[in-house]
């Protein structure tokens, strides 16, 4: 039995009180996560999350504590939030991902946004679980 490798996630909270999520429109369907990547041999979902902020966002990022872990078909992800003191980017596509599991994962778009964290229940943000811990994060 092959053991699929975790992925770490991160949110990233900006001065202004709101978090960059990514606006995931697919089958006319419009709902929000999380950039992520998995977690390579040797390196920390911490790691890995910040990883995730430098390739999917292109800012660096300080994690400051994880929010939640879930394990979601056979795989444990693991969720950051993070800050950052870079200009947050807004309106921009995703690039392609080369790590996704299943291939429906390539239809629809990718845009990376922010939500303000006070509305953030407001919105289909997935797991619903982390949008609750993201709106209860100090």
């Amino acid at each position: 039995m092959t053991l699929l490798a975790a992925h770490a996630h991160v949110v990233v909270r900006t001065p202004g009180d709101a978090v960059i999520l990514v606006r995931r429109v697919r089958q006319g369907r419009v709902y929000y996560i999380v950039p992520g990547t998995e977690v390579l041999a040797g390196e920390t979902p911490g790691v890995a999350a910040a990883r995730a902020a430098a390739t999917e966002l292109g800012i660096e990022v300080a994690i400051e504590e994880m929010l939640h872990a879930q394990t979601f078909a056979g795989v444990d992800h693991f969720f950051f939030i993070a800050t950052t003191n870079a200009d947050l980017p807004q309106g921009r596509a995703i690039p392609d991902h080369d790590d996704w599991e299943l291939e429906s994962e390539l239809d629809g778009s990718y845009e990376i946004v922010q939500l303000q964290r006070r509305t953030i229940l407001a919105h289909d943000v997935r797991p619903w679980a982390l949008a609750r811990r993201i709106a209860r994060a100090r």
